[in-house]
């Protein structure tokens, strides 16, 4: 009797874990980076359009950071390594060559291919807009939803065991001897 109440309460601490481990990866580390920029629908002049990069992660969307920068003040974007496995997207600007660091990745082909997207898009006044999404993505939401739903199942299991053990040993106690 003892060991299965182990067991049942192991499968419940493992249960909760997992669950508790898919909804942080959903809350911090699953993040979703959006970038879009547009040009005005009605002129089509570069100089009326707008960038925009917000970032959330895939639980909390409603958290977002929105960062917004007029696209006739980019001068150039350029795909930066910051460390051995973090790329950036530099954002030149026109007016004393300030910088603007967009966003950052793991990926360097991400960054290098969003870079020439930025710098394609301000040399093409026809273009109306595009955008680029990194994360958020099938294989991230099923890890998460692996993760919870593994937890989840664990947990219930576990406390349908518990619960049956109980209702064994009082069952016991109500026997007479």
């Amino acid at each position: 009797m003892q060991n299965n109440r182990l067991s049942i309460g192991l499968t419940i601490f493992f249960g909760s874990a997992f669950t508790l481990i898919g909804l942080v990866i959903g809350c911090f580390a699953a993040r979703v980076a959006v970038f879009t920029c547009t040009h005005d629908r009605f002129t089509q002049q570069q100089e009326k359009g707008n960038c925009q990069l917000e970032q959330s992660t895939l639980l909390m969307p409603w958290a977002k950071k929105i960062d917004r920068i007029e696209s006739r003040d980019i001068q150039k974007a350029e795909s930066v390594e910051v460390n051995f496995d973090t790329y950036t997207v530099v954002l030149r600007l026109k007016n004393n060559n300030d910088k603007f660091l967009l966003y950052q990745s793991p990926y360097s082909q991400n960054s290098q291919q969003l870079a020439t997207l930025i710098n394609s898009f301000l040399t093409n006044s026809k273009a109306k807009s595009f955008r680029f999404q990194e994360g958020g993505g099938v294989g991230e939401t099923l890890v998460l939803l692996s993760f919870c739903s593994f937890g989840i199942m664990l947990t219930y299991f576990g406390t349908m065991g518990l619960k049956a053990s109980l209702l064994a040993s009082n069952h016991q106690q109500s026997e007479p001897n």
